[in-house]
């Protein structure tokens, strides 16, 4: 669906050229929102990247804990979740379906529609030829299993599935680096970038 919203959107039939004088400015800008979906993975590729490797460096991207400017990005972040939290327990959701749902959601936009969007991209340029593949949509009973007790399971192994490991990998050596960085040389300002 992401993908065919991207095509539509990067084709001769886009909101924006075929709607004009057709469709409410309006109703066309709604449309962006899921039209361009597949490419927020880059704004999110990029915060979930960068701000580790800074700390790595020591560049401070966030007030620190103690400033009075960190209260719009923790207001921000715990209002965000407090309300998904609540939204997802009013309907006879669990906390641990809710964590689920989070991760799933990162896995979501930074791993397949990064793929989305290159593949996309690709094909616009001419790079790369549309195919069809079939996959297998069966649930066997162990699986429905796991989904009942909310327990995640990825299936078979995949290169869609590098790009989470990946990050995770970078963002554990940037946590151990700064982790050192406060016992070996006793620096509590590293520990106040870990804040956020």
């Amino acid at each position: 669906m992401v993908q065919s919203l991207l095509q539509l959107f990067l084709s001769t039939h886009c909101p924006l050229i075929y709607g004009d004088r057709k469709v409410p400015l309006k109703l066309q800008l709604s449309y962006y929102v899921y039209n361009l979906w597949a490419s927020y993975c880059l704004a999110l590729l990029y915060y979930v990247a960068v701000p580790s490797l800074c700390l790595l460096r020591g560049i401070s991207l966030f007030p620190e804990i103690w400033s009075l400017w960190v209260l719009p990005f923790a207001y921000v972040f715990i209002t965000k979740h407090a309300y998904s939290l609540g939204e997802f327990l009013r309907f006879d959701g669990t906390i641990q379906g809710w964590w689920n749902d989070q991760r799933i959601w990162m896995f979501r936009r930074t791993m397949a529609n990064f793929f989305t969007f290159l593949d996309t991209t690709l094909r616009i340029l001419g790079f790369v030829k549309t195919t069809f593949d079939v996959t297998a949509k069966v649930c066997d009973e162990d699986m429905s299993q796991r989904y009942k007790k909310e327990i995640m399971e990825f299936g078979s192994p995949s290169p869609v599935l590098t790009i989470l490991p990946t990050l995770a990998t970078v963002n554990r050596f940037n946590f151990a680096a700064c982790v050192k960085r406060v016992i070996v040389d006793i620096q509590i300002k590293a520990l106040e970038s870990l804040a956020l």
